[in-house]
């Protein structure tokens, strides 16, 4: 597998049983997790009945073996789980907005989710609000670069009661990202600010109220303090990752 898809795989924890993995496309996190992981039961959905067609004739040998320790769904994001069906959910490769209505869709899944794993194609500014809206909790974001993007592999679980992110930068980094614990933290915020630097000429005008990306616009507006915040953190010193048990 690619680094993003090994990140992703490393991110699901050991005692993980039964695991959803939303929007699986040709299914190689489903294969490591069949493969590796012979205790674990799986869940893939995909939006289209082809997916799990073509899945199937990709893997006509294997389903004997897999049997029961494999299910493939049509639906819609994490509506076509059952609460407390799974302890651990994936979504990646599909765009935060999509990712947002899908965490607001499903707050019984949610609340019965050991840990949720999240990945998203690109920076954005409504993943870490749709978390801490949808009552959960980041506790580790791994950065891993994959050819020439850097990925944020974001572990998140509910948390009971319901605990707002501390601060604004909280709600749109999310804390791990800024702790200190990733050596990558701080190159991938600067990087972020030369990517948008034409935006940034222009007072972010793009992003503003009006636009149709008002938590990106708001995101960068606070990219300069998550800078800083990651600066003095890695400043401190190293620090272990958070990383799931």
């Amino acid at each position: 597998m690619r680094a993003r898809l090994e990140a992703i795989y490393a991110a699901i924890p050991d005692r993980a049983r039964r695991v959803a993995d939303v929007g699986y496309d040709q299914g190689l996190l489903i294969d490591a997790l069949l493969l590796r992981r012979p205790g674990v039961r799986v869940v893939g959905v995909e939006r289209q009945d082809a997916a799990a067609q073509a899945y199937r004739e990709r893997h006509e040998a294997e389903l004997a073996t897999w049997g029961a320790r494999l299910a493939l769904r049509t639906g819609d994001g994490l509506t076509a789980i059952l609460p407390g069906e799974v302890d651990v959910a994936v979504i990646a490769g599909i765009g935060a907005r999509s990712v947002a209505r899908m965490l607001r869709a499903a707050p019984g899944v949610l609340a019965h989710l050991d840990v949720i794993v999240l990945c998203c194609p690109r920076f954005n500014g409504e993943l870490m609000p749709a978390v801490a809206d949808a009552g959960l909790v980041p506790l580790a974001t791994r950065l891993v670069r994959d050819r020439d993007h850097v990925y944020e592999v974001t572990t998140a679980a509910p948390t009971h009661p319901h605990r707002a992110p501390a601060d604004e930068l909280a709600r749109y980094y999310g804390a791990p990202l800024l702790d200190g614990a990733d050596p990558l933290a701080l190159p991938y915020l600067e990087d972020v600010r030369r990517t948008f630097a034409p935006a940034f000429a222009t007072g972010l005008a793009s992003y503003g109220p009006l636009s149709t990306q008002p938590d990106l616009g708001r995101k960068l507006a606070l990219l300069d303090d998550a800078i800083a915040r990651a600066r003095a953190a890695a400043s401190a010193g190293p620090r272990a990752h958070a990383a799931p048990a």
